[in-house]
């Protein structure tokens, strides 16, 4: 079975990229537009790993955050946060791994595949 990835960001062209880019590397990818959106996906899903738009409006980020932290089930979300802002301004010990906007999609692969535990794979001409 495929990893289980959530992609949250209210920006429909970087949920897209993100989105597309994931799927080509081996991963179950799953999208949502808003906080509440991930929340649903979060406990529908089941996701290894959670990539978020850290520049959504700050209280959509608190209550996506406060779910993750609130969650009770067995699986433990790792959190990858995405932000136009300096990192010392977004890290937290909530995020697995923060990359600031623009950031290389290779990163973002390589980082959710060592979340996942897998090697990183590696789609064709990517």
């Amino acid at each position: 079975m495929l990893p289980h990835i959530v992609v949250c960001a209210p920006e429909p062209h970087l949920s897209r990229a993100i989105t597309l880019y994931l799927l080509r590397s081996d991963f179950d990818v799953w999208t949502a537009s808003s906080a509440d959106a991930a929340i649903e996906r979060l406990e529908s899903v089941q996701p290894r790993v959670l990539v978020v738009d850290l520049d959504m409006p700050a209280p959509q980020l608190a209550r996506l955050l406060h779910a993750v932290a609130s969650d009770t089930s067995e699986h433990s979300v790792q959190i990858v946060g995405l932000s136009q802002r300096p990192l010392d301004d977004v890290l937290d010990e909530r995020y697995a791994r923060v990359l600031t906007k623009p950031f290389s999609p290779r990163v973002l692969r390589r980082i959710v595949s060592e979340l996942v535990g897998q090697p990183q794979a590696l789609a064709p001409g990517v």
